[in-house]
């Protein structure tokens, strides 16, 4: 049986049914492309990186890849995650992407329980650590965005 979130490209966003006829979705996705046997790579992430991810994957056609949007990270559930991504239980590349500092996002809070669950380590794309949580030059901002978008494609 396929759950519904496995429908091609259905988009990991909140439609307004889902705030007056259904529950709060924990765990959101998956996004593909094409088949879930054709995945290679899940991407896992939260806030509007999404779209970011959504936007390179879309343009580039990358049908390897699945999405999956993890709308509330405390408590994370387990379950939830685990029920997701079922169906690309075999994929070889888990991927957690953030757009905060490594230091500052959800990464240090994630990384071990994402080893619970997947029963791997996820490897980290996001940008390094750092002092401050903003760049200060717009520039360099959308410069490491493109980078650390393309890199949550790569590892």
């Amino acid at each position: 049986m396929t759950p519904k979130s496995l429908l091609r490209n259905e988009k990991a966003v909140s439609r307004i049914e889902d705030f007056t006829d259904k529950d709060f979705r924990t765990v959101l996705g998956p996004t593909l492309l094409g088949e879930p046997k054709e995945v290679k790579r899940v991407i896992f992430c939260t806030g509007k990186v999404y779209y970011d991810l959504l936007k390179y994957q879309e343009t580039n056609e990358r049908r390897d890849a699945a999405l999956v949007r993890i709308e509330q990270l405390y408590p994370l559930s387990a379950h939830a995650v685990a029920q997701t991504i079922e169906p690309l239980r075999k994929v070889s590349s888990w991927v957690w992407c953030q757009e905060e500092p490594r230091n500052m996002g959800a990464w240090t809070y994630i990384a071990p329980l994402f080893e619970q669950v997947l029963e791997h380590r996820a490897a980290y794309a996001g940008r390094g650590a750092a002092a401050s949580p903003a760049e200060g030059s717009k520039a360099w901002h959308d410069l490491q965005q493109k980078e650390l978008v393309q890199q949550a494609f790569s590892i």
